[in-house]
């Protein structure tokens, strides 16, 4: 029992440690980001929808392929204008079809390894370079089941960034802003189940105003804490 104890109390302390050491390290990758992005570029990734497009004109239905072009041209000169008032660093912008090309370095603009992505969709593992709004390649359609008392779509979707290898930042970093309430502030009944909302799938340029505003505030904070 002794021995048993004796272990445990060497055990635990290297745990502390451990943990310790991993806190510290992800401050430091988190403070030499925030001095990164302040001496280089946000590129924001935005979505045209090309490869539906494409599948939509290959099928002669140019009528709803032209619809579809126009309701993004729409969206992307929204976000756009967005950012109009964002201040932390200097911002650009890119379609979501010349990921590849960002990654593998084969862009026309002067950039070095100090850039970060900006996306708007919903969070996923931390490895994924992908996001929930990439085009659907196949059949043109996004399906979505929503009925009542089953699986839905509930994930509220978010502004956040990526590093210069299109992975996901993280803590302590300020990588992300809800456009949205945070998808674990749901309303409760008093059973303790969760009442489902389920809202338009439309964001308000007022929202993503709003969330570009609050990022560019939360990043001058960390980073006048972090010089």
């Amino acid at each position: 029992m002794k021995n048993i104890i004796i272990i445990l109390l060497l055990i635990l302390p290297f745990s502390f440690f451990s943990q310790n050491q991993k806190k510290q390290e992800a401050i430091e990758i988190a403070q030499n980001q925030i001095q990164q992005l302040k001496s280089g570029v946000l590129l924001v990734r935005l979505y045209n929808k090309k490869n539906v497009i494409n599948v939509l004109e290959e099928k002669g239905m140019m009528r709803r392929a032209e619809t579809l072009r126009d309701k993004y041209l729409k969206i992307n000169k929204n976000k756009i204008l967005s950012f109009s008032d964002f201040s932390f660093c200097q911002v650009y912008f890119f379609y979501s079809s010349f990921s590849s090309d960002l990654i593998n370095g084969n862009y026309d603009i002067n950039l070095d390894s100090n850039f970060f992505v900006a996306d708007f969709g919903v969070l996923q593992n931390n490895n994924s370079r992908e996001s929930n709004s990439l085009e659907t390649k196949k059949t043109g359609r996004t399906k979505v089941k929503r009925y009542k008392g089953g699986q839905s779509n509930t994930e509220k979707k978010c502004l956040f960034l990526r590093d210069n290898t299109l992975t996901q930042v993280k803590n302590p970093f300020p990588f992300k802003v809800w456009l949205y309430p945070h998808p674990f502030n749901r309303p409760m009944r008093t059973d303790g189940s969760e009442i489902v909302i389920f809202k338009s799938k439309k964001i308000k340029n007022s929202v993503i105003k709003k969330a570009v505003m609050k990022l560019d505030e939360e990043l001058k904070e960390f980073y006048s804490k972090n010089k």
